[in-house]
């Protein structure tokens, strides 16, 4: 049920994105997904700091946006919460991020992870996966 509702928006991203006769590339596609799954997230107090605080969209690694995704973030909000974009470059920094896209590729790994998250990823298929810090010694 949840994966036609999610091929029914994405549908419908490309159709109101292809009728305006622009051309879209793959990354303008995946930042509209990161906009519009944020949506749909039941965001808990304590994923921020403040109550004001933005709901911050990193990209770790190479950023293969451009200004995409910066972009399709711009001037938006969800509940009262503004975005705001970050690069980062290593995991204490992507500690403060409420969506962090990675651009990893062959052998890479995820650096370690300072808080719990949830991943999602495509490259065998979409897939959901919980994620915790390692356990202190």
């Amino acid at each position: 049920m949840l994966l036609r509702f999610v091929a029914v928006i994405f549908a419908g991203m490309l159709l109101t994105l292809g009728a305006s006769g622009q051309a879209l590339d793959e990354y303008q596609v995946k930042a509209a997904f990161l906009y519009n799954f944020a949506k749909f997230v039941e965001w808990p107090p304590e994923a921020f700091k403040t109550a004001k605080d933005p709901i911050l969209v990193c990209v770790l690694g190479r950023n293969p946006f451009g200004k995409a995704l910066e972009e399709a973030i711009r001037g938006k909000s969800i509940a009262g919460r503004a975005f705001a974009y970050r690069h980062v470059s290593d995991a204490e920094s992507a500690s403060a991020c409420q969506i962090l896209f990675c651009r990893l590729g062959g052998k890479q790994t995820l650096p370690v992870a300072p808080r719990e998250f949830e991943t999602y990823g495509h490259p065998d298929g979409w897939r959901k996966r919980k994620v915790s810090p390692p356990m202190a010694e």
